[in-house]
């Protein structure tokens, strides 16, 4: 994923499709440098990007993984 607009807050907010989850997210210039995904909402996260100058677009690869069902503590609003 290339990031051109580092938001101001530095959480990048990334929507995944249903029963597909994020794995190991690392920068593409240093893989040693991870970031650790933080679940909002069912297939929902962020990634909280280092507050730095950017002077070229950042580069970060997300490793997906696929779910059996539902994440976590989440279930379908009954209606």
């Amino acid at each position: 994923m290339v990031v051109f607009n580092r938001p101001i807050n530095g959480a990048l907010r990334i929507k995944t499709p249903s029963k597909i989850s994020l794995g190991k997210v690392y920068d593409l210039n240093n893989p040693k440098k991870t970031y650790t995904p933080e679940e909002i909402h069912r297939n929902e996260y962020f990634i909280h990007l280092d507050k730095e100058d950017l002077t070229a677009p950042k580069v970060i690869v997300i490793k997906h993984l696929r779910t059996g069902g539902e994440t976590k503590g989440y279930e379908k609003a009954k209606t």
